[in-house]
């Protein structure tokens, strides 16, 4: 029969267990009793390097959550492009173009945009409706700017994509790099996307104001955005174009219509 002392070690060792345990559910964010994600603003910033040169800024990003589930994310590239998505709580979701004035919108079951979020008790390789990050493996854990982060990997012939994402943030993506092979892609051979700040409060009203923007249905919005980026490179939208925007929007720009009568 066990000794009082012997009892007593199997207890504290079972507690320094749990303990242990506990700890690294918290700091991986594995446990589905885990917190509810914090307001945040995360910003990143991305690069690219094409051949031997050094690296470019392409693009800065703003991603933001309200205490209330709301989230935004902001895009400024290179050519003065400045993009917003705003995701509501209640299931409305905003397409912004800030430099063209034009902003498209559609309303949604929250249930189903909740059901499309990456799952941080699920290693942020599933959304919380099950469906799989085709392609993606966990091939570690690391820690980038103070937060845990699941390491997620893609390879095919094309190139490998490899990135960070946060449970603690609700699997916001601190930092991301694509490879392709020499002389295989338009835009460079690396790709890199870094965190630059991370700050425990609501994005800034401004990436939640809508006024001023003029609301237009979502094929109006990307033939306007096609246009742009021709206009960047001398060229002007062909016909055909429009035409085949205007024809895979199609369904959306009904649920548009049926929505803003």
């Amino acid at each position: 029969m066990p000794s009082s002392v012997t009892k007593a070690i199997v207890i504290v060792a079972g507690i320094t267990m749990l303990a242990a345990v506990g700890y690294l559910a918290k700091r991986l964010g594995t446990s589905r009793s885990a917190k509810p994600v914090p307001a945040f603003t995360v910003q990143t910033v991305h690069r690219v390097r094409t051949g031997d040169s050094g690296y470019r800024v392409e693009q800065t990003t703003i991603h933001g959550r309200r205490a209330d589930g709301s989230t935004v994310t902001a895009h400024e590239n290179s050519d003065g492009n400045r993009e917003r998505e705003l995701q509501w709580a209640n299931g409305t979701v905003v397409d912004v173009a800030a430099d063209l004035g034009l902003k498209s919108t559609l309303k949604h079951e929250p249930a189903k945009l909740a059901a499309g979020q990456m799952d941080p008790a699920r290693e942020c390789r599933f959304t919380r409706g099950g469906e799989a990050l085709l392609g993606f493996v966990k091939t570690g854990e690391e820690e980038i700017s103070g937060y845990a982060t699941f390491k997620l990997e893609q390879a095919s012939a094309s190139g490998t994509w490899t990135m960070w994402l946060a449970p603690a943030l609700g699997c916001a993506e601190l930092r991301r790099t694509v490879r392709f092979p020499a002389g295989g892609a338009p835009k460079g051979t690396e790709n890199l996307i870094e965190v630059t700040s991370i700050v425990l409060q609501e994005p800034g009203r401004k990436f939640f104001d809508l006024s001023g923007l003029s609301e237009v249905k979502p094929s109006e919005l990307m033939i306007a955005r096609a246009r742009r980026t021709a206009q960047h490179k001398g060229m002007e939208l062909p016909a055909t174009e429009v035409a085949r925007f205007q024809q895979l929007n199609q369904p959306k720009d009904q649920l548009h219509a049926a929505q803003t009568q």
